[in-house]
């Protein structure tokens, strides 16, 4: 499994020798130590992290959690906060950013370590159900069937843009409004394609059963 390449953003190089010590221990890579915002813009760019583990107070006009919310928009890096700075202001302000850890100073090596597992777990299944949703999106958008999401009030919240052609309506007038306020034909053609999916999804499933079937090895006389 190849190693996670981690930023080390702290002003206090002392600090950061033994963060850096740590991690080398735990058999991560070390992707540089910044001390400033624009030095770990410059690291990100040259090095491509996978994670930053950022403190707050850092030399410069731009703080910790103004670098992180420019992480946030411009990068898909976890961030983990490590600071001395635990009152509710500064807590609010990080928050923000959506970190994926906020650890206090000082902390044991072991909860670094931790935080830092947690994190890139959390990272990877998020970038895969993005993945997924995207494929997901590219196979529906491109289908010729109406397909469409609801929630549990019955307002549209995804709509294919086979929808367009068939009901009239434009993709933004129907998303977020419910389905009841369609007139009863385009409701009923709604209803039309539910069903037509559920059949094909039926038949599917008793064609996947007998092709099993067929393919059981034959028993001994």
């Amino acid at each position: 499994m190849e190693r996670a390449h981690i930023l080390i953003v702290e002003d206090e190089l002392i600090v950061a020798r033994e963060i850096e010590s740590d991690l080398r221990g735990f058999g991560y890579e070390i992707a540089g130590i910044a001390r400033s915002a624009d030095t770990a813009f410059t690291a990100i760019a040259s090095r491509h992290p996978d994670l930053i583990l950022m403190d707050i107070k850092l030399e410069g006009q731009i703080d910790g959690i103004q670098t992180a919310e420019q992480v946030m928009l411009r990068y898909d890096i976890p961030v983990i906060f490590i600071t001395a700075f635990s009152d509710d202001t500064t807590l609010q302000r990080a928050k923000e950013t959506t970190p994926y850890g906020y650890l206090l100073k000082p902390f044991e090596a072991k909860e670094l370590h931790t935080t830092i597992e947690m994190a890139l777990y959390k990272h990877g299944m998020e970038r895969k159900l993005r993945q997924n949703e995207q494929r997901l999106r590219l196979i529906t958008d491109n289908m010729l069937d109406m397909v469409s999401q609801t929630d549990a009030a019955g307002v549209f919240k995804y709509v294919s843009p086979s929808h367009t052609h068939v009901l009239g309506y434009d993709i933004e007038e129907l998303l977020d409004t419910p389905v009841s306020r369609l007139r009863a034909s385009r409701r009923h053609r709604i209803r039309q394609a539910q069903d037509r999916r559920s059949r094909f999804a039926l038949q599917a499933e008793r064609i996947r059963i007998a092709v099993s079937s067929s393919q059981r090895p034959l028993s001994p006389a």
